[in-house]
């Protein structure tokens, strides 16, 4: 089945832990959906750019943090009733991705979703009904060694999806660098057509 792509909401904050010792910090993620995020802060902070002079590095260059690809280590998935998705009311999950990387290049991430209704441990990569979603932080470049993304995952009556119904989700997430992590399944029940939680 082929259907138009959906975009994935961004309905939480990018929460991150750096290299430099802080408390885990938090950017707001840019886009829709009602279901917020639990670690309050602003995240905000301007990050002090520093002057023109001798400021060269880093500007506009791509910067080597190594060769580590990044490491999903939990995936949390929650109901997120219905919601109105480009004019249209439908189920949405929301999935929270916790990811590592020892070269600390989550500054900037893509995340990408994978769907599957045959529950067998195995998800096809080959096609995502979701399009990929970037993120980025405000934090230096390798600088973020772990990150927590929430993610909404729209689930249209197009996707010819049996509702109420167990399915796999499958997530990558690429790193700064373009190295992406290993597939991470997760198996779960698909809420109902009508927003609410499935018999599982």
């Amino acid at each position: 089945m082929r259907t138009s792509k959906l975009g994935i909401l961004v309905v939480g904050t990018f929460l991150i832990t750096t290299a430099c010792g802080g408390g885990d910090k938090s950017d707001s993620g840019a886009g829709t959906g009602d279901a917020g995020a639990d670690g309050g802060g602003d995240g905000g902070g301007d990050g002090g750019g520093g002057d023109d002079d001798g400021g060269d590095e880093g500007e506009g260059e791509e910067v080597d943090c190594g060769s580590t690809a990044p490491e999903i280590i939990e995936v949390v998935l929650s109901n997120d009733g219905l919601q109105d998705v480009e004019g249209t009311s439908m189920p949405v999950v929301v999935a929270t991705v916790f990811v590592s990387d020892a070269d600390g290049d989550l500054h900037n991430v893509t995340a990408e979703i994978f769907l599957d209704d045959t529950v067998d441990g195995a998800v096809d990569t080959g096609f995502s009904p979701f399009l990929p979603s970037e993120l980025s932080s405000e934090e230096p470049a390798c600088s973020v060694l772990q990150a927590g993304i929430e993610l909404g995952i729209p689930l249209s009556e197009a996707l010819g999806l049996a509702y109420g119904a167990p399915a796999e989700l499958g997530f990558i997430v690429t790193d700064a660098s373009g190295l992406a992590s290993p597939l991470f399944i997760v198996e779960t029940c698909l809420p109902n057509l009508d927003g609410s939680d499935c018999e599982a």
